[in-house]
């Protein structure tokens, strides 16, 4: 098994992974009036679409990837085995180039670029880019140092407020069921459904309070694995699940609203874990 780098190595490897970020911010600069050049739909999805900032984004990650050391890197733009299976003796890239590509071809705001760099079953880094707030984050876990260009403001009014709800647009029965359970309970339990478009942009909304409570049921581990720490960093209240390529996730800064939620999952037999102390990711692949 490879060990955790020495707090020097992690410094080197935080500057180029902040020099990664700046060159990405710098595809967006001027977003507003960029051209996205050809846009793609996958597997026939109306929602589902890709750019060509999606693939250049992926391929700059990709070549990051191959001169740093990563065993495994995972895209939601590339190839994927079958089935991912973490394993401690591996050091993944897990990367979404591009959360929210509808907003930014129609020139909206709620897109945001994702990084987590996996080590021993741990989350060591988590990057973001934020181009509409010109933000860039990252967080080493192991060194607890948290890096924003902009500073972070938690909303006065935090433990009130809306849910952000993600989840496929291709859904089982089971699925279709859970959906309209967490549904209910949004409406019942928060002040209403906010939906973007961008799972990451809505956990970025949730973190700062602007949201009470993310939902995410069944995206993938690039939608959101990249937050997980930074919920943990801020006290949000966070439970997951992961199987293969899926992600189950519920954080809320709203205790009782986080329980509730927490109980539908356990009763539509999700087993869901709370996320604390950085969690060992490779648990649900044992």
């Amino acid at each position: 098994m490879k060990h955790i780098k020495t707090s020097i190595g992690k410094r080197q490897e935080e500057v180029k992974l902040i020099s990664l970020l700046t060159e990405i911010a710098d595809i967006f600069r001027d977003f507003e009036n960029q051209n996205p050049g050809e846009i793609k739909r996958k597997n026939n999805i109306h929602r589902d679409i890709v750019t060509e900032v999606d693939q250049k984004i992926h391929r700059l990650v990709y070549d990051f990837s191959k001169i740093n050391d990563i065993d495994v890197f995972v895209s939601e733009e590339g190839k994927l085995d079958k089935n991912l299976i973490l394993s401690k003796e591996k050091k993944y890239l897990i990367l979404d180039p591009l959360d929210g590509t509808l907003s930014y071809v129609k020139k909206l705001n709620y897109f945001c670029t994702m990084i987590a760099i996996l080590e021993g079953g741990l989350i060591t880094y988590s990057a973001l880019c934020i181009p509409s707030k010109k933000q860039i984050v990252t967080y080493d876990t192991m060194l607890n140092k948290f890096e924003s260009s902009r500073k972070v403001e938690l909303d006065s009014n935090y433990s009130e407020g809306a849910t952000y709800f993600a989840y496929p647009s291709k859904q089982d029965f089971n699925d279709q069921v859970l959906k309209k359970e967490i549904i209910d309970l949004i409406d019942v339990d928060s002040s209403g459904l906010f939906r973007l478009g961008s799972a990451g942009y809505g956990f970025y909304l949730t973190l700062q309070g602007k949201l009470c409570s993310f939902i995410g049921q069944k995206v993938k581990i690039w939608d959101a694995i990249a937050f997980l720490p930074l919920a943990e960093r801020v006290n949000l209240h966070t439970a997951y699940f992961l199987i293969g390529y899926d992600l189950y996730l519920i954080a809320s800064w709203n205790l009782e609203f986080f329980k509730k939620a927490l109980n539908l999952f356990l009763k539509n037999n999700i087993e869901m874990k709370i996320y604390k102390n950085n969690k060992d990711l490779t648990v649900f692949y044992k």
